[in-house]
């Protein structure tokens, strides 16, 4: 009987055992897109660390409960289909592999932006008051590589560069995550800082190194310590001669949902900033408090609350600190065009409002307005060529109006 008894316990532990795997899913595709960090969506029944498998790395090492966003570390124009991951629980189970659909990365080499400033004067035609010219180039990760300006008009108040140049040189592993950073900001041809990245097996961040050049002295260390489930726990910033100057510590429930961030400026020992997290049963965050130290003791200094509906969506936030009381209110819906609609109606003691945010099919905004009590606020407008990189953006707020037009060369 005893021995019917274990083998029937165990039946029950296996499969127990065997629901509890994550169980990962696909939300988004990414498509053909015209960035070299593509974002990507999957779903897990549980957090846990994740294991990155082909060509997408990711510095997110953990994965919540839920929906989750992860940007992969930099990759090549190309099309990428060996791409997948993993998810290990707190247990050590280990899920299916959870396939990423083929996507394709089109990114641009070149960019030309155009900066126009119009003033809308009473009783005169529109003038254009500032326009500016910008090109950047990019190397074969999209990182900005050089970029120029050039004042083309100016008001007579304007007291910035006409012209400017910046050079950069980037150096990269197989995977794409950047080795090496030398600066010239002033555009002599020299090079005055290096960063340096150092890296831990499992492709973690395990120190970033800045030097002053051409003497080569290391100005900034900063180190990175992490837990067996790859959160980051600990950071430290050491100056020129090791001294430890400064530090940042985290702490995480089982989900991966960070519940405190806190800050030691000087390293002395002391907590100068704090932030402390709660979260429901979801991994929605429904309350945030920070705290900072003044003459010698902690003070809270804001205190928040969220409440979210069933999908789950913010739909409402209450802040308190010491300018005052803030309530915002979110609602969501569709235009008659079926774009998507985000509403956000404020009231912090001094100005309420309502900020309407419209939304294409990939989900970037294309239209922003602002409508305050007594007056209309601003409003943006973003357009988008076909590989999802901004076209051109607008914006208009009383008597001024600027637009910024980008071109590239991909």
């Amino acid at each position: 009987m005893k021995h019917l008894i274990f083998i029937a316990s165990a039946i029950v532990l296996a499969a127990c055992n065997g629901n509890n795997k994550a169980t990962l899913s696909e939300v988004q595709p990414i498509g053909k897109i015209g960035t070299n960090t593509p974002t990507y969506v999957f779903k897990s029944s549980t957090g846990g660390k994740i294991n990155y498998r082909g060509s997408c790395r990711s510095d997110k090492r953990y994965a919540h409960r839920g929906v989750n966003k992860i940007s992969f570390t930099r990759l090549k124009e190309g099309i990428y289909s060996d791409c997948s991951l993993q998810l290990i629980d707190d247990s050590g189970n280990s899920s299916e592999i959870l396939y990423i659909s083929t996507f394709e990365i089109d990114a641009p080499k070149r960019l030309f932006e155009t900066h126009s400033f119009i003033e809308y004067r009473d009783g005169s035609s529109p003038e254009e008051t500032l326009l500016t010219t910008r090109t950047e180039s990019f190397d074969d990760y999209g990182i900005v590589t050089a970029y120029s300006g050039e004042t083309i008009k100016k008001p007579e108040w304007w007291s910035g560069r006409d012209t400017y140049v910046y050079k950069r040189q980037n150096t990269y592993r197989e995977d794409g995550r950047i080795l090496s950073n030398l600066e010239d900001d002033d555009g002599d041809g020299i090079f005055e800082q290096q960063t340096s990245w150092e890296y831990s097996p499992d492709g973690s961040i395990a120190q970033i190194i800045t030097r002053n050049l051409p003497s080569g002295e290391i100005s900034e260390t900063e180190t990175h310590n992490y837990s067996n489930a790859g959160r980051n726990l600990l950071i430290e910033w050491h100056n020129s001669n090791g001294d430890l100057i400064k530090t940042k510590t985290y702490t995480y429930d089982w989900h991966g949902n960070t519940l405190e961030v806190a800050d030691d400026d000087y390293a002395d020992g002391i907590i100068d900033w704090r932030e402390v997290s709660t979260f429901d049963q979801n991994d929605n965050q429904i309350s945030r408090q920070l705290y900072r130290r003044q003459q010698g003791s902690e003070t809270p200094t804001e205190s928040c609350s969220y409440r979210y509906d069933h999908y789950p969506r913010l739909i409402k936030s209450n802040c308190n600190n010491s300018w005052g009381t803030s309530e915002t209110i979110y609602t969501y819906g569709r235009s008659e065009s079926g774009s998507f609609i985000k509403t956000v109606s404020f009231n912090n003691g001094e100005l309420s409002g309502t900020d309407i945010e419209y939304q294409n099919q990939r989900g970037q905004t294309v239209r922003l307005e602002s409508l305050y009590e007594e007056d209309n606020g601003p409003t943006f407008t973003f357009s988008y060529d076909e590989l999802g990189n901004f076209s051109r953006t607008e914006f208009e707020f009383r008597t001024t109006s600027i637009t910024i037009t980008f071109q590239y060369e991909y």
